[in-house]
């Protein structure tokens, strides 16, 4: 593991299709046409990502692997911040014309909002 607990360790990651199936069943949803990051709390812990990059949307593996590049590079920066849930990143056909960028500014954007929304919810 790397200097600060940014690490992207084995048990911060979505691995089974039940835990994807998970998140994508009652969502809390952030992003925009390019970007969309899934969020729904989990019992682990800590955050945990996953990531749903088709190529459908990402046509290139060049491009789909940018991508998953830049998302874990972003979500090892957030994850101390993001609580006890579990994450999904997807895209859309937008994706294709972002650099990396853009995507790790609208990346940290989303993580920004969505830790914030944690911290209102438990200050409630």
């Amino acid at each position: 593991m790397r200097s600060g607990g940014r690490g992207f360790h084995k048990s911060y990651r979505l691995l089974k299709p039940i835990e994807f199936k998970r998140v994508f069943q009652q969502p809390t949803r952030t992003g925009d046409r390019a970007l969309t990051i899934l969020a729904r709390e989990n019992d682990r812990g800590h955050a945990r990502l996953g990531l749903a990059i088709s190529s459908k949307a990402a046509r290139s593996a060049v491009v789909r692997n940018r991508i998953k590049r830049v998302a874990r590079e972003t979500f090892r920066h957030h994850r101390l911040q993001l609580g006890s849930c579990d994450y999904v990143i997807t895209c859309g056909s937008a994706i294709g014309n972002k650099s990396a960028r853009e995507l790790r500014l609208a990346l940290d954007r989303y993580w920004h909002n969505l830790s914030n929304e944690k911290h209102s919810d438990s200050s409630d």
